[in-house]
Formats: structure tokens, C-alpha cells, sequence
């Protein structure tokens, strides 16, 4: 299973377009309604006080041409203004199939056909786990759309033209015209090669300073639900380590197993930094892997960055749960 993007919180998204400046921040309408998340997964829910044309766009880790889409989502019927405010895009931006705000409920719509009312109001508000499976292709191509595991619209032939592979999520808000209060809200976004129905994401929170403590800062300086770079961990000499203990879960839900990790970090350069680069790692057993490649962040611009594994790098198979025990993320500075 060949995970291209896994993102829980704000925190940890790698935002390549768009305004992300337009996240809803506040703790009554944004990030901490327990109500609109499946608060054993995911610490926050994400909503947006932004239309799609600024939308904040995630990049996925390589182009995909079939795939499925998972997310978690919350509205209630309150709302009366149409919007597209989930979407999947292709690589030059243009818009490929989408979870769309309606009069009469949720909508499913793509750049080919017209909008299915996928779960309509009074019946079906509410938290819902949504599935898009897509394949673009001039003549079996398809978009389908899955909420709670039941396939409520599709379209099949021609999604090919006038469009290319998937590159991006976007994200912008759905919202009630009359009183500007935000109703829909994500978390749990997950793009796979396989099936994600039924796919849950955790989050693994830092749970404590770990093993390697080089860096200024602890941990409550860099564990951010939200976008904050008002504080940070900061290296400077080549060789420093810093580590984190993890909240992992103690157990798993019936018949799921580990797909892989992820992890998203921001990052910027000093302007007079000896150091340039950081290298993730993962400290496993007393002994760090190289997660990924060395990133060199920009000099006085903050940037987003995802890492993501499926392999134990301590054996080469799939993670156990009981590999996580005791298991620390890292970050070592490089010149």
C-alpha cells in the first residue's frame, strides 16, 4: 500500500500554493471541536475561512493516476452557500473531482459530470468518513464516491481530457451565507494507491524529550496542533541531534495494521546559520535511520515538509504495533 500524503493537523501540512494564512484558528470554530473529529485519532479538525480559488494545496509525494482519496468530515444543515471545499487537482492546478457544499446537503461533483447529493441534510450531517476512487483516462477512467464505505455517486468514461494525473489536495471552506459560520470541517486526510475505506490515521503526538537533546528548545516548542512558528527547536552545530518520545496507540483497531508512518516538520534557515540542512531520523532500539534525504530549508522563510515510510527501517517489513514502543523521531543538523 503506497501511501503519496497522510495529514492529521495544520502543524504538519506542507502547503506548496495558496493562502494558508486563511486556516480558521479559532479554538470555538476551528481546530479543537472533539464533535467534529474522531478525537481518538486526530487532536484537531481543520477548517478554512478561504474559497477554493486562494485554497491551500497539499502536494502529493508523486503524480497519481488511480487512486483513492480518505478523509474525515463534519457539517451539520445549517448551511445554504454552494462551494467546492475538499478537491482533488491535477498537475497544472486544474480541478478533478470534489466534495461540494449544496442546499440540500453534501455534494460529489467532478469536471465531467454534474453534482450527486451524496448526503443530504437532515438525513446524513453529521462526522462521516468519505472515500473518492479515481482513474484518469480517456476511456476507463472514473470518479467515485464512497461515504461510510456506501457508493453514493459515479461517473465512468472520459476523465482524461482537458486534464492530467493527480497532484494535489486542495482544501477551502463551506460555510453558511447568511451568518458566516463555518460548518465543515477534515482531519484524517489520507491519498493511497489502494483502498481506503475503512483507513484510519493516528496521531502519534510528541509525547516527551527523547533520548537526543542537542537543540535549544523542548518539546512543547515544537509540538503545534496548528500552524505557530512563534516557537521552534534550533540547532547550531553540524552533528546536533534532538528526539522526541511518541504517543503511540496501545492498541489497534479489529483487522487494521500498520500501513506506514508519516510525519510533517516546517523548517527555515538563519540568515547566519552554520548549519543548512536537517536530516529526519527514526531512534529505534538506540539506533537512528535516516528517514528521507537531508532538506535544506529556505534562509528566513518557513517551509513545510512530509516524510513518510512503510518500512520498518530496523528489519525492512511492515511496522508492528510493538515496534513503536520505545521508538523516538528525530532531527539531526547537517552543514
Amino acid at each position: 500500500m503506497a501511501i503519496y500524503l497522510a495529514v492529521n493537523e495544520p502543524g504538519d501540512m506542507n502547503f506548496v500554493q495558496g493562502d494558508v494564512n486563511n486556516f480558521s484558528r479559532s479554538t470555538s470554530t476551528g481546530y479543537k471541536n472533539s464533535w467534529s473529529r474522531e478525537s481518538w485519532y486526530a487532536r484537531v479538525s481543520q477548517n478554512l475561512a478561504n474559497g477554493m480559488g486562494s485554497a491551500p494545496a497539499l502536494q502529493l509525494s508523486s503524480d497519481l493516476n488511480e487512486g483513492w482519496f480518505h478523509f474525515v468530515g463534519w457539517w451539520d444543515n445549517r448551511g445554504d452557500y454552494i462551494n467546492v471545499n475538499t478537491a482533488l487537482m491535477d498537475t497544472a492546478g486544474n480541478f478533478l473531482c470534489g466534495i461540494t457544499r449544496e442546499v440540500a446537503g453534501m455534494g460529489f461533483r467532478s469536471h465531467v459530470h454534474g453534482v450527486d447529493i451524496v448526503a443530504a441534510d437532515g438525513v446524513d450531517e453529521g462526522l462521516k468518513n468519505w472515500d473518492i476512487h479515481f482513474r484518469i483516462n480517456a476511456v476507463d477512467g472514473f470518479f467515485r464516491c464512497y461515504v461510510d464505505g456506501v457508493l453514493r455517486s459515479e461517473f465512468v468514461g472520459d476523465t482524461a481530457t482537458g486534464r492530467t494525473d493527480a497532484r494535489y489536495v486542495a482544501l477551502a471552506r463551506c460555510y453558511d451565507i447568511a451568518s458566516t459560520g463555518y460548518y465543515f470541517f477534515r482531519s484524517e486526510l489520507i491519498v493511497s494507491d489502494q483502498n481506503t475505506i475503512g483507513a484510519r490515521l493516528y496521531t502519534a503526538d510528541l509525547l516527551s524529550d527523547g533520548t537526543d537533546q542537542d537543540w535549544t528548545g523542548v518539546v512543547g516548542d515544537t509540538n503545534h496542533r496548528e500552524i505557530n512558528d512563534g516557537t521552534f527547536i534550533a540547532a547550531t552545530t553540524n552533528g546536533n541531534q534532538d528526539s522526541y518520545n511518541l504517543n503511540v496507540p496501545g492498541s489497534l483497531e479489529a483487522g487494521h495494521v500498520i500501513a506506514g508512518i508519516s510525519f510533517g516538520y516546517r523548517a527555515q534557515t538563519q540568515v547566519d546559520s552554520l548549519v543548512s540542512q536537517i536530516q529526519p531520523y527514526l531512534n529505534i532500539g538506540g539506533t537512528r535511520y535516516n528517514i528521507g534525504s537531508p532538506i535544506t530549508p529556505p534562509t528566513g522563510s518557513v517551509t513545510g515538509y512530509w516524510e513518510h515510510t512503510e518500512l520498518n527501517p530496523a528489519d525492512m517489513a511492515a511496522f508492528e504495533l510493538a515496534d513503536l514502543t520505545g521508538m523516538e523521531l528525530g532531527f539531526r543538523a547537517l552543514t
